[in-house]
Order: C-alpha cells, then sequence, then structure tokens
C-alpha cells in the first residue's frame, strides 16, 4: 500500500480496513442477558446514601400479605417510640375492618382512592385518624397505594 505522501508501507490496504471493521462491529446482546449485566453492574456501583440518612428503594424490602388483597411494605420501625412507616397496597375490592387507634396515624394516598363508607380519600389527599378513635371499616373499590405513619402493628402474613 502506498501512504498518503506515495511511500510504500505494510499499513493495511482500505478493503482489508473495511473488512476488519465489519467483523469486529458489536452485536446487541438479548434483551434479558443485557438487562441483568446491567443490574449487575448498577448493583456494584451504586452509591451509598448520604451520611445519616436510610434509602428503601422500590424493589428493595418486601410486601407482606396481611389479608385477603392487603400487603404492606415496612419501611422503617422505631420500637423505643412504637412507631413504623409501611407502605400499603390494596387490591381493588379490598377491605379492612374498624380497628382502634392508641396514638395518632398519618396516611397519605399515593395512587388510587380509600374510602370510609361514602367518605373519599384519594390520591394526593393526606388523612390522620387521631389517637383513642375507632376507624371505620376502610374499603378500596378501585385500589390504592398510601403511606402510613403510626404505631406498630404487628400482622400475621396471610
Amino acid at each position: 500500500m502506498v501512504d498518503f505522501i506515495g511511500k510504500e508501507t505494510d499499513a493495511l490496504d482500505l478493503e482489508a480496513i473495511a473488512e476488519i471493521a465489519q467483523a469486529a462491529r458489536p452485536e446487541e446482546p438479548p434483551r434479558d442477558r443485557r438487562d441483568a449485566m446491567r443490574a449487575r453492574i448498577f448493583g456494584r456501583i451504586r452509591a451509598q446514601s448520604p451520611e445519616g440518612t436510610v434509602t428503601v428503594r422500590a424493589r428493595e424490602g418486601s410486601w407482606i400479605r396481611i389479608a385477603p388483597l392487603i400487603e404492606i411494605k415496612v419501611l422503617s420501625e422505631d420500637r423505643a417510640r412504637n412507631a413504623q412507616t409501611t407502605l400499603w397496597r390494596m387490591h381493588p375490592g379490598a377491605v379492612l375492618p374498624a380497628h382502634d387507634h392508641e396514638s395518632d396515624e398519618e396516611c397519605l394516598v399515593l395512587e388510587g382512592e380509600i374510602h370510609f363508607g361514602d367518605y373519599q380519600v384519594r390520591a394526593g389527599d393526606y388523612h390522620r385518624a387521631l389517637a383513642g378513635f375507632r376507624h371505620p371499616t376502610l374499603e378500596s373499590t378501585e385500589g390504592a397505594l398510601f403511606l402510613i405513619r403510626g404505631e406498630i402493628r404487628e400482622f400475621a402474613a396471610h
């Protein structure tokens, strides 16, 4: 091959370079393999939450079925204060029986809606049940996801 100034060289000619480039062309792995590799890589490099904080990722933790069509995920517990923060998922048609509260319970509905008889609490609404009062039966006809901050309750898995 002759280089750009007319000197003879041992370099590959353009046709050989094109063939090598074609043979070395990257190939996309199957989607499931690509996703598994990506998860492994990000799992190894995932940054720790800032000092003095705790993060529970959406895929972390486990959902516990506490009643038909009702699951919870415990996000945090403070046994010394008898307080916990839980994420609740009520599937369409779920019913939670009436219950008492020894301390205030705060609820933020994230998706869907819940209702106590005709009273509805929808996505974005905040609801607080006061200590010493009986909470009426809670239902969700379309399903709901909500965050509860209140006293620790022990639930048997169903």
